[in-house]
């Protein structure tokens, strides 16, 4: 019995040191190729991608996500989200929105704090509206190892045990939408500006994105189907995500997402609550990873909620008043 509990202790140490090194090899992995988070459902997201949405659906809209990845680990990934919306037209007659995005992403023992302010000018052209942004903002990075005990075998010598940076950070993007589908492109971390605690600079990245919406598909005026996609590339590798949705009555989504050589997701959600004055909404994904992490891992949850309303000045002045919200949607 004696040899027995033995052989059991010594599987579970190994075990435990396997998990941790495929963690701590994921997590070094995702700190050096990806400086932004990332979100299953990017489609809701598009601030945080390209500074030319901004304010593009004409609404005020506050947008939060919550992500929880690879669920079981123990200091295991997670984001949280906060951005603002609007357009300015109203009150200035200028198509011009402006956005706010704050944002917390811990990995391990990696904590980037970032906060953006958005700016975009658009204008008609054929059936929609061209759209050209610029961001600027800053990303702070902490390193905190003070209980941080990984597999010496992984340690990259580069990187602190203990460090605190702050970088200055920039963006630009052009989008184009109509009331059917959209595309866009941008860049991020322009600056490419250097950690000081770090070895390394910020990389920059590039989004490809695009969406389109097949209305009434088998002649179902209540069925509708939304493919979309985002490309991401920091010109040294390529990643890519793709999504379809099926959306019925304009109320009720789910579909399925794919991240190449990551993850697959499971997608719903549901206008919670619309009024003519007001929109609520909310979404929940669900992702498996493809990676050998499956083995150890619960799966990566995420939440994501906007609140949307619409105002304009009274013909008299004296203040503001909510209007209705467009009836399209922002898929």
């Amino acid at each position: 019995m004696f040899y027995l509990r033995k052989l059991y202790s010594t599987l579970m140490n190994l075990r435990a040191i396997v998990v941790a090194g495929l963690t701590f090899t994921a997590l070094l992995g995702k700190v050096h190729a990806q400086q932004d988070p990332q979100f299953t459902q990017f489609y809701f997201n598009k601030l945080m991608i390209n500074p030319a949405t901004a304010g593009y659906h004409d609404n005020i809209c506050v947008n939060l996500f919550n992500r929880f990845q690879w669920t079981g680990f123990e200091k295991a990934p997670f984001t949280n989200q906060l951005s603002v919306d609007a357009n300015l037209k109203t009150f200035i007659k200028h198509d011009i929105g402006v956005g706010l995005t704050v944002f917390n992403d811990n990995i391990g023992f990696f904590n980037t704090t970032g906060l953006r302010l958005a700016g975009a000018y658009r204008f008609q052209l054929g059936p929609g509206r061209l759209g050209v942004g610029l961001d600027l903002g800053f990303q702070n990075m902490i390193v905190n190892g003070a209980s941080w005990n990984p597999p010496q075998t992984s340690i990259d010598a580069s990187l602190p045990i203990t460090g605190n940076s702050m970088v200055f950070d920039a963006g630009l993007g052009v989008f184009y939408h109509t009331p059917l589908w959209y595309a866009g492109i941008s860049a991020k971390q322009l600056p490419g500006m250097r950690f000081k605690d770090f070895s390394y600079r910020a990389a920059r990245h590039m989004f490809f994105t695009g969406g389109y919406t097949f209305k009434a598909v088998g002649g179902n005026p209540n069925i509708d189907i939304n493919p979309n996609a985002i490309v991401k590339t920091d010109l040294a590798t390529v990643s890519f995500d793709v999504n379809v949705n099926m959306i019925y009555k304009e109320k009720y989504w789910g579909g399925l997402t794919y991240r190449f050589q990551d993850a697959v997701a499971l997608n719903l959600g549901m206008v919670l609550y619309q009024t003519p004055k007001h929109s609520f909404i909310a979404g929940y994904s669900y992702d498996l990873t493809t990676s050998r992490l499956l083995r150890f891992s619960y799966g990566t949850h995420e939440l994501f909620l906007r609140y949307c309303f619409k105002m304009e000045l009274p013909p008299m002045g004296g203040g503001f008043r909510v209007r209705d919200l467009d009836s399209k949607r922002d898929w």
